[in-house]
């Protein structure tokens, strides 16, 4: 639970800046939905925690799957007769 956490603050924080970083660029480009603080406020609290839903999304097929080919991997266990 405590490892959810932890890792769900590293995606935040690496979200957040990669969506500040985009809305950096497209200010830079002139585009005036980025220098509206309304908007800007909006998507910086928005995006990142979508991105984080879609992230854990892909973090749990790709546990299932590795889990399924682990699975299938390893023999069944032989049963004892007495």
């Amino acid at each position: 639970m405590l490892m959810s956490a932890a890792i769900s603050c590293l995606l935040l924080f690496l979200n957040g800046g990669l969506v500040m970083a985009f809305l950096n660029a497209l200010a830079d480009r002139e585009w005036q939905p980025a220098k509206d603080p309304q908007i800007t406020q909006f998507v910086v609290l928005l995006i990142p925690v979508l991105l984080l839903v879609i992230q854990w999304w892909m973090i749990d097929y790709l546990r299932a799957v590795f889990h399924r080919r682990a699975a299938a991997a390893d023999p069944p266990p032989r049963p004892t007769g007495l």
